[in-house]
This record gives C-alpha cells, structure tokens and sequence, in this order.
C-alpha cells in the first residue's frame, strides 16, 4: 500500500524536485477537459422517462399538433449545449415557446405525410392553416425519424448517410448566432427550428469536430465525418489539405481534393479518412494539421493550423483517475476519525470546499505521521472543525483572512497551488515560463503557482492559462496531491 511519508517533505524537501518527466502529465490541458467534459454530461445528460406528449397529435379528422411534455423538450435542448460545450460554443441555446409550437406541426405534418421533406404535400384533409404551419417549420428545421428527440440531436451532429457530406445539421446545431430553438416530435417525426440569429455577436475564428484537447469517443464514431468550419468574413479556403496523424503508430491519413474524402461549404469543409483503415472507433490521440487557409481581406496564405485530439471513454474511468482514487480511498479508509465524508468515484467531478480539501490533507499527513496536535487556542471565528485547526498547525492553511476560514468556500486553483507550495516547504526553484495570464495571479500566489509549473504539478488550464481563480473539482484534488511526493 502506498504510504504518506510527509517527514521527507519538511527535513528532506530537496530531494523531491527530482521531478520525473511523466510529472508533468498530471492536470494536462487533455486531463482536464476529459474531467470538464464527465461533468458537463452529468448536468446536460437526458433525465425525463415517460411520454413524449401532454397531448398526443391528432393526424386525421380535426387535426392536432399535439403538445410535448416540458421535460421531454428540455432534454433535446440540453443535449444541442452539451454538443456545443463540447465544440468549445456558449451553451446558452434555450427553448422558445413560438418556435416549439410552430416545430411541434411541423412533426405533426411528416407524421401525417410519412415522409421526411423540407417541402412537404399537404395531406388530405388537413386544414390549410395548419398546413401552412407545419410546412414553415419543415422549411426551417433541421429533420429526422428517429425514436427520440435526444437521438434526433445525435442524428444531426453524426451526420450519417451520403446525402449529409457537408454537415448542414451539424452546421446550424454549431452555428455561434444559435440562441434559441423549438422542437416537434410526434410518431418518430423529429424538427429542430434553426433560423435563430440572436446569439453572440462576435462570431468565432475556428470551430472544430471533434474538437480538442480531448473529445468522448462516443459522440464520434468510427465512421464519422470530420468538420471544420471558421469565420466566413475573417478567412476563405484555398487549396485545402488536411493532415490527421494517429499517434499511437503514427499512421498519417492525407486529404486533399485528389485524395481522400474533402468536401468544401461556405464557411468550412469536411473531411474523412478511410474508415476502413481507421478501425472499430477513434481512441487515443490524433493529430491534425491543416493548410490552405487565407486571410480573406488580402488573400494571404494562414501558417499551417495544428491541433490534437484526445479520444476517450465517456463513461470509463482513466486509468491516472482510478489510481489517484484508490489511493486516496486507501489512506481515507485507514483513518480512524474517517474526516472526509465523500464518494469520491460518483462525486468526483463537483467542486470541493476549503475544509474538505484540509480534512484531505490531515487524512494523508496522519495516515503517515500520526497524529497532528491541535493548536492551544483555535485561531479561527468560522468554524471549530479540527482539521482545519491542524492544517493551520502545519503551516498549510492559515484561513482567507485574519481568523476566516471560510470552510464551505470552494478551493480554488491558486489556493491549492500555495498550499502545494508550502508542503514542498516554499523551496527556491528554476525560473518557470510564464502562464498567459500571469497578470491575473495574485501576488500571494505567484510564487506557488510557478513553483507547481516548474515542479510539473499543476499544468494550464486552457491556452496556457492558470486560471487561478477557477475552482479545484475533487477529481483535479485528487490527482494534484497524487502528482506530488505525499503518496508512497
């Protein structure tokens, strides 16, 4: 069993920056955004069972739209901002009562037709007015037959069949102006409105799918089309070639309009390498170069685009994240007082507060060095918790304030960098590059967080910033303590 050996830490302190270079792994921008992604689905994952309907279309005589049970809407909306979290988009897309009802005839008007069209016939018998409903809406929504609104969702991201190269789905499920949506469904009939503008104004350079630094594999099967599409006003594309490289044996699959699968749109192109040389499903890391570019205004060349994708099991644990877990599991179960009250494998992704993190680190220390003594008088207001009494004894937690402890605050990224700090006792260390937000580190913190970055504990958050404000999940808990020298 791994054990803590926190004497070494405070009369050897030298000897553990020896950091190994698979150190610097832990919390790496991949990492991180596999812990993101986990909790992202966890908060827009479907959640309503039962029927589709509060009234059920009625497709013949009088001629019924029917109405949707809020819950079964709400799903299909959440699914449209977990994509878009996962392209990197603002998951601010919501329900609009109009578009809903005008979606729900659309649905009602394929189901009575049978038939998936843009410009669909009018059945005999149905009202013109309803009619004339149901074909705006077949007009202006994305469509699918499917045995749920979630799936249709799924549908339009995976874009499978001959007739959908050029994502147009995809496109508007991703379309940065998306900000509000309606949804119909009746009889297996599916439409999603798509002709809102009213998102965000400044419209993004890139946007990719899959997207990195790390993507579920599940949302990207092995037959899927990759897409990439960029700001019409800024770029224009030239004479394309993309390059994906797996990395496992660093297989290079090259597409260009002579070779492989290219296919241009405004706004973008998509591109597939050969399934049959892909395998059963995407897994691990692949790298993608792009070039032909151009900067519309001048029609000057871009430099090569280069990015990676990390291909993971949504619903697996990792293999860093089981390790990290277990070991802390075992010094948990180890102590007799049991402080830290928390499944950490089911809650592992929600953030964790200031005395949850202290009661972390007196479980460690004590399951290696005994007992930590309390303080003679307790130096905090907030609380009279031990363990954050004998976190301020080692030196490690000394409250937000004078005498504040601020127990139930959650642990931020800069806070859990200092507290690192102090273990390793506030060593001098090699200059380390600076973050790209170093101007938002507080003084206080500077040194810790640079110390952690030259020492290989606490990597970027994104585009090579701290983020030090940016609150510490239990998971990103778990591993940091795992990457320093506290566990043996």
């Amino acid at each position: 069993m791994k054990r803590c050996v926190f004497c070494a830490l405070f009369f050897a302190l030298s000897l553990f920056l020896i950091m190994p270079a698979a150190r610097a792994a832990n919390n790496s921008p991949a990492e991180l955004r596999r812990a993101e992604i986990r909790a992202a689905w966890e908060e827009y994952r479907p959640a309503y069972e039962g029927s589709p309907y509060t009234e059920a279309p009625a497709l013949s005589g009088e001629h019924s739209a029917g109405a949707l049970n809020p819950g079964y809407v709400a799903d299909a909306v959440n699914m449209v901002n977990y994509f878009r979290f996962l392209a990197g988009l603002p998951t601010d897309v919501e329900l609009d009562a109009d578009m809903c009802e005008l979606a729900q005839h659309g649905a009602a008007l394929m189901a009575a037709n049978r038939e998936l069209s843009h410009v669909p016939s009018r059945p005999s018998g149905m009202p013109e007015g309803f009619y004339s409903i149901g074909y705006e809406a077949a007009s202006d929504s994305n469509l699918a037959k499917c045995r749920s609104l979630t799936r249709a969702v799924e549908l339009f991201m995976l874009e499978p069949g001959e007739n959908n190269k050029t994502v147009g789905h995809r496109r508007f499920v991703l379309s940065p102006v998306l900000k509000k949506t309606g949804f119909g469904f009746a009889n297996s009939y599916a439409t999603m409105y798509i002709r809102d503008k009213s998102g965000v104004v400044e419209y993004p350079d890139f946007v990719c799918w899959p997207n990195g630094p790390a993507f579920p594999a599940q949302s990207f099967p092995a037959e899927s089309i990759w897409s990439f599409h960029y700001n019409p006003e800024l770029f224009e594309a030239g004479e394309m070639e993309i390059t994906v490289t797996r990395d496992e044996d660093n297989t290079a699959w090259v597409i260009n309009g002579s070779l492989g699968e290219l296919n241009l749109f405004s706004g973008g192109f998509s591109y597939r390498p050969d399934a049959g040389s892909v395998g059963d499903e995407y897994k691990g890391v692949y790298s993608v170069r792009i070039t032909g570019l151009k900067l519309k205004a001048t029609g000057e060349p871009m430099p090569p685009l280069k990015y990676d994708v990390e291909f993971f099991d949504l619903f697996g644990v990792d293999e860093d994240i089981s390790a990290a877990v277990a070991s802390f599991s075992a010094h948990s179960a180890e102590s007799s007082d049991a402080p830290l009250a928390l499944d950490v494998l089911e809650d592992y992704n929600r953030d964790i507060t200031r005395l949850e993190f202290a009661a972390m680190l007196v479980d460690l220390i004590e399951s290696g060095d005994g007992e930590i003594e309390l303080p003679g008088e307790n130096p905090f207001s907030d609380t009279d918790d031990e363990n954050a009494q004998k976190a301020y004894m080692m030196g490690l937690m000394s409250g937000v304030s004078a005498g504040v402890f601020s127990p139930d605050t959650a642990l931020t990224r800069a806070q859990a960098a200092v507290v690192i700090y102090s273990l390793y006792g506030r060593p001098s260390f090699d200059e380390a590059e600076a973050y790209g937000d170093d101007d938002m580190i507080p003084a206080w913190a500077r040194d810790a967080v640079y110390f952690c970055r030259a020492a290989g504990i606490m990597g970027a958050e994104e585009s090579d910033s701290f983020s030090p404000g940016v609150s510490m999940s239990i998971l990103h808990t778990v591993q940091t303590l795992f990457s320093t020298d506290l566990y043996k």
